[in-house]
């Protein structure tokens, strides 16, 4: 299983070096544009003051010549700074959408380029996919203050300079800015956490509505009367998240309120040293007007500095999962460096396997001993929750075990690439998945190029027993499917499990098929039949078939059953020799059998 990625950079700075090298990689002109021009705008306000002042020393002297240049330089000082502002904001909004475009592939391409599936399932890394997923266009606007940032830092030392030359007193009155980027850091930081530990009130809240705006839960809902209920359960979310949230802002909202009070205070200080200073004749009246509109200017720039660390700091508890992601994919590759990628077809043998998934306490599967050889049919039978499922993820790799090991044609799993391995497996599962795509499309998706001859997905729809579709559907193999779409049509919930029969068909002759409650929604003398076929054509091929099923009528035609209870397997042979054991499973084959009779 993979670590948790570590690095010896900060969060920050390696969020920072992410930013900038994702916005690169999308556009290098627009970025060096932008981290130019933006922060060479920053210059203009300390610029127009100091052509202010020598504009009022010009008015007071009397001082024609000197009062037209200031005059000229104020009048280009703004327009190019108007100037600059329209680039700027040209360039940004280039660059926000050239960054867009590149996100939502990222997101895609780095969560499933992840070997595992641990990611996907675990609560905690669910939450953080879903800011990640939720906010990934964060990363637009965290280059846009990113330029911001810059452009603060050019502010900030420029006024630093005027003010000092001015009087160097009037730097400790600038350091009461500092209050204000510590409020700022601390309400980003609560907000942060506040949308973390909410994350799972979304999810909830997800799910509830689309329990009330799609079709397949629509019946029962009303069967049981369960609207209300849910709208009841969304609305106690949203309260919770509400609630969770705005402690965060109004607690933030104080902390800078407090910050800008002393901020005030101090810039009143500076302007009286500074009047204090011109009465003496220790400066010109042009300085006092310098520093009031420095620090006019610098009042207004540090509480902007404010509101953008606020933003950036906001924007970082989404980039650093973003961070995190990408290391993710990062050390799965790593962990996988060496591994064989030219897989030998062989006997699939389980070794004392056990495993638990990572932060449950319950081992799932216990010293597992079984043996999936090629042209044969392991069926594998428990009640629910016996670890059948378990086994089939660890078998694909999905997870790798926590103890023992698997082995292919003698070499361990673990040092096979994943991806090669998956290329000589096939499977048909109970929780199908539904393309809404063409017919066509739906079966061809099962090779590893999504075309596939007419005449080669007809086959594997009716080997999977829905060859009717094709022709009963309006436009045949081009029929689109889901009912959302326009000229879409919906399937039942067997039709939509013989389509993923055929996509399993059409892998050619694998190394290992795994059948997990793939016709769960058929009839059971169409499953027989299916898994006749099925049987048939894996002995024919030599192909290693794992079956998982709770019918046992089945489960019958395997060549060797497990029983799998508790995560170890308590009974294994064919099936005559179980039934004559008179152990569970011919308790449970007698059960099943009486509903039938």
């Amino acid at each position: 299983m993979a670590s948790e990625p570590t690095s010896p950079l900060p969060g920050h700075v390696r969020s920072l070096l992410r930013i900038a090298a994702a916005a690169f990689r999308a556009e290098p002109l627009l970025v060096v544009a932008s981290l130019v021009l933006t922060p060479l705008g920053g210059l203009a306000g300390p610029v127009a003051a100091l052509w202010l002042r020598s504009l009022a020393d010009a008015a007071l002297d009397r001082s024609t010549p000197p009062a037209i240049t200031a005059a000229i330089g104020l009048v280009a000082t703004l327009a190019g700074a108007e100037l600059l502002t329209v680039l700027q904001r040209r360039l940004q909004r280039d660059l926000q959408d050239r960054l867009a475009s590149v996100m939502q592939p990222w997101f895609a391409g780095t969560a499933a380029g992840i070997s595992g599936i641990e990611h996907l399932e675990r609560p905690e890394h669910v939450d953080r996919l879903e800011v990640v997923r939720d906010n990934s266009w964060y990363l637009c606007w965290s280059f846009e203050t990113l330029a911001e940032v810059l452009t603060v830092a050019v502010q900030l030392a420029a006024t630093a300079v005027l003010l000092a030359r001015v009087e160097p007193l009037l730097l400790l009155f600038a350091l009461l800015g500092i209050p204000a980027g510590v409020a700022a850091r601390a309400a980003a930081t609560g907000a942060g956490r506040a949308t973390e530990a909410m994350a799972g009130r979304e999810r909830g809240v997800r799910h509830l509505l689309g329990l009330v705006s799609v079709p397949e839960p629509a019946a029962e809902l009303r069967v049981f009367g369960l609207s209300a209920e849910v709208i009841r359960r969304i609305g106690a979310l949203h309260g919770e998240h509400d609630r969770g949230i705005l402690g965060a802002v109004w607690r933030g909202a104080l902390f800078q309120t407090v910050a800008a009070l002393t901020l005030a205070a101090g810039y009143g200080g500076a302007l009286a040293v500074v009047g204090l200073a011109v009465l003496a004749h220790r400066a010109q009246p042009g300085d006092l007007l310098l520093t009031a509109l420095l620090l006019a200017s610098l009042n207004g720039v540090v509480l902007g500095a404010a509101a953008v660390l606020a933003a950036w700091l906001q924007m970082q508890a989404v980039v650093r999962r973003m961070v995190w992601l990408d290391d993710r994919l990062a050390d799965d590759r790593r962990r996988l460096e060496g591994t064989s990628t030219s897989p030998e077809r062989g006997v699939v043998r389980l070794e004392r396997v056990s495993f638990t998934y990572p932060g449950a306490g319950r081992q799932v599967l216990r010293g597992i001993d079984l043996e999936l050889r090629p042209g044969r049919i392991v069926a594998l039978v428990g009640e629910n929750g016996a670890g059948k499922t378990s086994l089939a993820k660890l078998l694909l790799r999905l997870y790798e075990p926590t103890g023992g090991r698997i082995t292919v044609g003698g070499v361990p799993l673990d040092r096979i690439e994943p991806a090669s391995w998956r290329r000589l497996c096939s499977g048909a599962f109970q929780d199908v998945t539904r393309f809404e795509t063409s017919l066509g499309e739906a079966v061809a998706l099962g090779r590893l190029q999504p075309e596939a001859a007419e005449e080669e997905v007809l086959a594997a729809l009716g080997r999977a027993g829905a060859g009717d579709l094709a022709s009963n559907l309006p436009g045949g193999l081009g029929a689109q499917l889901g009912a959302r779409w326009p000229g879409g049509v919906d399937l039942s919930g067997g039709q939509w499990q013989k389509l993923g029969l055929a996509r399993c068909l059409l892998r050619g002759s694998p190394a290992l098929l795994i059948l997990d409650e793939p016709t769960s929604a058929l009839d059971a003398d169409t499953e027989h039949a299916i898994f006749r076929g099925f049987a048939e054509a894996g002995r024919r091929a030599g192909m290693a078939t794992l079956l998982i099923s709770h019918r046992f009528s089945t489960t019958r035609e395997a060549d060797l059953i497990a029983v799998l209870e508790g995560g170890r397997i308590t009974e294994l042979g064919g099936h005559a020799e179980l039934m004559g054991r008179q152990g569970t499973y011919a308790r449970l084959y007698r059960i099943q059998a009486g509903a039938y009779a």
